[in-house]
C-alpha cells in the first residue's frame, strides 16, 4: 500500500482539493490511478512526477501558456457562468486539440498556480463572487459589520 496514495494525501500534496484529485483521476491526468470499493488509489511516482514537473516549471511561467489560450482561459473562467478552473483549463486544452490551434497550455497543476499568480484576489472576487458583494466585503468594519450596520 505504501506505493498508493488516497485523494486526501495527494490533495494536501499538490495544494488542491479533493473533488479537483478526484476528477484528476476520472479524466486519466494521474495515470494508474483506480477506484478499490469507494476509495481512489494513486501511484506514488504519478504524483511526484507532477510534482518535479511543477517545481521545474516554476522559473519559465511566461512561456507555459500561449497568449490566445490565456485569453480564451481567462474569459471563461470570471465569466458570469463561474466554471470551475478545470473546466475552463480542460475546455481551453479540447479547443486547442480539435482545431489545432498550436497553443501550449500547462498540466493543471501548473495552470492553478498560475491562476494564482496572475489574477488578483479584487478580480477574482469581483468577477466570481460579484462586485456587490466585492464592495460589502470591503465595508466591514473592524466590528465585523457591514456599511449598512449589520453584523456579518
Amino acid at each position: 500500500m505504501g506505493d498508493y496514495l488516497y485523494v486526501k494525501q495527494v490533495s494536501k500534496l499538490l495544494g488542491i482539493t479533493e473533488r479537483q484529485v478526484r476528477k484528476m483521476c476520472r479524466m486519466g491526468d494521474l495515470p494508474g490511478a483506480y477506484r478499490d470499493g469507494g476509495y481512489w488509489l494513486i501511484p506514488r511516482v504519478a504524483v511526484e512526477e507532477l510534482i518535479v514537473e511543477d517545481e521545474v516549471s516554476q522559473d519559465d511561467d511566461e512561456t507555459l501558456i500561449s497568449d490566445g489560450a490565456w485569453w480564451l482561459f481567462k474569459r471563461l473562467y470570471l465569466g458570469s457562468m463561474r466554471h470551475s478552473m478545470y473546466h475552463c483549463w480542460d475546455a481551453v486544452r479540447n479547443k486547442n486539440r480539435r482545431e489545432n490551434m498550436g497553443w501550449t497550455i500547462p498540466h493543471f497543476l501548473i495552470m492553478a498556480r498560475i491562476v494564482r499568480e496572475r489574477i488578483s484576489d479584487v478580480e477574482m472576487r469581483e468577477c466570481r463572487v460579484g462586485v456587490k458583494s466585492y464592495e460589502t466585503t470591503m465595508r466591514r468594519d473592524v466590528f465585523g459589520r457591514t456599511g449598512n450596520g449589520k453584523v456579518s
